[in-house]
Order: structure tokens, then sequence, then C-alpha cells
């Protein structure tokens, strides 16, 4: 790959980018291969192969999201609502109180 300054600062910000994701369980990157065989004759957009490589990046993500387990659901009750909410098979209940 060629180094230009503006291929810096994207390389600069893609890693930012990432460090600020991993603390979020729900949000992801996916890292897009910068080969130039992939993109158009200007460089700026994706070609037919380069289209097809993403959406097989996204199409694997989106398994690999779909297959993860996942906590069971959380519920949030307040204080006077106990009495009308049976808890739930599998579902955690937090009993919660209002400030006013």
């Amino acid at each position: 790959m060629q180094s230009s300054c503006m291929n810096s600062e994207i390389i600069s910000f893609n890693r930012k980018l990432k460090k600020m994701v991993k603390v979020y369980q729900h949000m992801s990157v996916l890292e897009m291969d910068n080969d130039r065989k992939l993109f158009t004759n200007l460089g700026l957009h994706l070609n037919s192969q380069g289209k097809e490589v993403l959406s097989k990046l996204i199409v694997s993500h989106t398994y690999s999201v779909l297959e993860q387990k996942i906590d069971p659901l959380l519920i949030l009750n307040w204080r006077s609502d106990q009495n009308l909410t049976a808890p739930l098979n599998q579902v955690k209940v937090i009993n919660r109180t209002s400030a006013t």
C-alpha cells in the first residue's frame, strides 16, 4: 500500500475508533482490505469485486453475531407494578423505586 498523509490519518482514525468501540459489546468495526484492485480507477469507490468482498464480510459478521448466546432479557419494574407483573421464566427482574 502506498503511504500518504491521508492514508496515515485514516489508519490513525480507524485505530482510535476500534479502541472506542471495544468497550461496547453491541458494536463492532468491520475492517475492509484496502487493496487497490478492490477500488475504481479513482480509488474512491468500490468496484464490483470490492463490493462482493465487502458483502461477504458483512454476511459473515452477521452470522457470527446471530450465533452468539445472549443473556436473558432484563425487565425493570417499579415498586407499584410488582403485584401486576408475574415473573417470566428465564427473565431477571430488578425492582426499582421512583425518586418522586
